[in-house]
C-alpha cells in the first residue's frame, strides 16, 4: 500500500534563511522485507533546499520506494548547513 503525503509536506516546506534544508532518507526495513538480515538499510539520502527541488525529487522518491518496497522519510524540522558545519564535537 502506497501513501503519498507530498501535498501536505509541500505546505510545510518554507525556508526562511539561506542554507536551510530538509533531510530526506529512504529506508529499506525488515518489517516490510522479511528476507533482510538486518533491521534497516539506507538506500538513498538527499536534502531539499527549496520547493522546486522538492517537486523534482517527488518522482524519483516514488520510483525508488516502489521498486524496492522502501519508505521515504522527510524530516520537516529544517536544518541549516552553517549550523551543522560549525558545530564543535
Amino acid at each position: 500500500m502506497s501513501i503519498n503525503n507530498f501535498d501536505l509536506l509541500e505546505k510545510r516546506l518554507v525556508l526562511l534563511e539561506p542554507g536551510d534544508f530538509f533531510p530526506i532518507i529512504i529506508l529499506l526495513r525488515r518489517k516490510d522485507n522479511l528476507d533482510m538480515y538486518k533491521s534497516c538499510h539506507v538506500l538513498y539520502r538527499s536534502r531539499i533546499r527549496n520547493i522546486e527541488e522538492f517537486r523534482k525529487e517527488q518522482d524519483k522518491l516514488i520510483k525508488i520506494c516502489g521498486e524496492n518496497n522502501a519508505r521515504a522519510y522527510i524530516k520537516v524540522n529544517k536544518r541549516n548547513e552553517k549550523d551543522i558545519y560549525q558545530r564543535k564535537w
